[in-house]
């Protein structure tokens, strides 16, 4: 099927912008959510970036697989001529944007050469799908990845990850908190990042604790070998029982020893805590039970608090903690009232 100029001239557009390029030949997890943003908003364009992809993915080999043979040393000659062009004004390209500027002159070529190209049009759009999966207040949820690896999602928390895995990593992206039991393949590492940080591993099983709204990070690890890397460039290697907090405020990178029921007692409906303020208290109640809090009183000056609950109910939770801070609670549908009994 043949293209219009007026086609043609987005798909030469397409060909120029070299961070189109960089996607098509190097795809990471950035300008896939870019470009398949860009392609959704974008629904009349998706011919001609299948048409601009499809060039760049077989400009090593024959550039239009039905083009004639004329057709195709012209291109050649055209390319190789502009190249000598560059060459005598000594004008330094960086190497993205000559690959681009190189396959915008092969698609200007071909227009040029051939009225009517004789492209297969692909039947199938070209897209990059990113899914995100949520587990919200209240809830835990459980996927697995392209790669068969498994991630149990804690309440409030966010992982974004490829369709397909490409390249030379397996690449996620996590908000919150979550449990990964990564399917081993020394060829093709596993990365997880959570706001600059990077966690690094083959094949493994470790937990990630990294809420926007909590002042640390941290990294606990079940089995095998981890690397965790902040900002800053400083990392460290764990093993298995090994722990790594990252405090935010201090920008401290410090190494211990995992506390399993702090570490993963989440996982078996264990509410953990261990000297926790009464705010932090009441932030991890509202994750857990999909619920939110109206505070009558104060109770910091009781102190911190320390211990469990084991699969309890709401209603359980609170009962236990209204004795230590002496409050009165009332569950009204999603809305948890605490008045302090001091004030009564």
């Amino acid at each position: 099927m043949s293209k219009s100029p007026q086609s043609g001239d987005k798909v030469f557009d397409l060909l120029k912008n070299e961070e189109f390029v960089l996607w098509v030949v190097n795809p990471r997890e950035e300008s896939n959510h870019y470009w398949s943003k860009w392609i959704a908003a974008n629904p009349d364009k998706r011919k001609d970036v299948e048409f601009a992809r499809q060039f760049i993915l077989s400009s090593q080999k024959r550039i239009v697989e039905k083009m004639p043979e004329e057709g195709y040393d012209y291109v050649l000659e055209k390319i190789f001529n502009h190249k000598q062009r560059k060459k005598q004004k000594q004008v330094r390209y960086w190497q993205p944007l000559s690959v681009a500027a190189s396959i915008a002159l092969i698609v200007a070529s071909i227009f040029v050469f051939l009225h009517e190209p004789n492209v297969r049009e692909s039947e199938e759009v070209f897209t990059v799908t990113t899914i995100q999966k949520e587990a919200p207040p209240g809830r835990k949820v459980t996927t697995r990845l392209p790669d068969g690896s498994v991630v149990m999602l804690n309440s409030g928390s966010q992982i974004s990850f490829p369709e397909q895995f490409k390249g030379d990593s397996r690449e996620i992206s996590l908000t919150g908190e979550a449990f990964f039991e990564v399917e081993h393949n020394p060829e093709i590492p596993f990365i997880v990042s959570m706001n600059g940080d990077k966690v690094r591993v083959l094949g493994t099983s470790f937990n990630i604790r990294s809420y926007p709204e909590d002042s640390v990070v941290q990294v606990s690890v079940a089995t095998g070998r981890v690397s965790y890397s902040i900002p800053s460039g400083e990392s460290v290697m764990l093993l298995p029982d090994q722990l790594a907090t990252y405090d935010l405020t201090k920008g401290s990178l410090v190494t211990g020893k995992v506390d399993p029921l702090q570490a993963y007692g989440w996982k078996d409906q264990i509410i953990y805590f261990e000297s926790t303020s009464f705010d932090k208290v009441i932030a991890e109640l509202k994750r857990w039970y999909g619920v939110e809090f109206e505070v009558h009183g104060h109770y910091q000056h009781i102190g911190k608090f320390s211990g469990e609950f084991r699969n309890e109910t709401l209603s359980q939770v609170l009962k236990g903690l209204s004795f230590i801070y002496k409050f009165d609670y009332r569950i009204d549908g999603t809305k948890v009232i605490l008045t302090n009994k001091t004030d009564n």
